[in-house]
Order: C-alpha cells, then sequence, then structure tokens
C-alpha cells in the first residue's frame, strides 16, 4: 500500500484512495481499500466501516468507533 501509519496527509491518503478504487479489477486487494477507507474515516473523526483501526487508551488498545458494528462481519467478507 502506498500510505503508512505514520503518512499525516489526510489529502494524500483520499488521493490514494480514489486511485486505488479507480484502478483495473484485480490491481488492488479490496482488502487494502477497506484498510485505507478506514483510516481516512478515523482521522475525520467518524466511524470505521471495518474495524481495522484502532486506539490507544489508558488500558491498551481498542478497536476506533465502527459504523453499525454488528454487520461489520459482513462487510469484511465482501472485501476479503
Amino acid at each position: 500500500m502506498a500510505t503508512s501509519p505514520a503518512c499525516p496527509s489526510l489529502d494524500f491518503m483520499k488521493s490514494c484512495s480514489q486511485m486505488m478504487k479507480g484502478a483495473p479489477a484485480g490491481a488492488v486487494k479490496p482488502s487494502n481499500i477497506a484498510f485505507l477507507e478506514d483510516r481516512i474515516l478515523m482521522m475525520d473523526d467518524k466511524p470505521q466501516i471495518y474495524g481495522t483501526q484502532f486506539q490507544a487508551v489508558a488500558e491498551g488498545m481498542k478497536v476506533y468507533l465502527m459504523e453499525n458494528p454488528d454487520e461489520v462481519n459482513l462487510r469484511r467478507s465482501n472485501v476479503g
């Protein structure tokens, strides 16, 4: 993937996401797009979709806020 956890530029990540989504079928793993989408949502202070992002809390790490957490496994299965 073109981005990393240390990448501070939200605009760059959004641009990468659009390029990845527009790539020919099979050129980009859907799971990589899902990971990046969750990162973008988290940085935009919005709930993530696939549950790939975590945040540090006093007790350790916890999953960042998710949209419809009861359906996350279905969404994950759709992207591999």
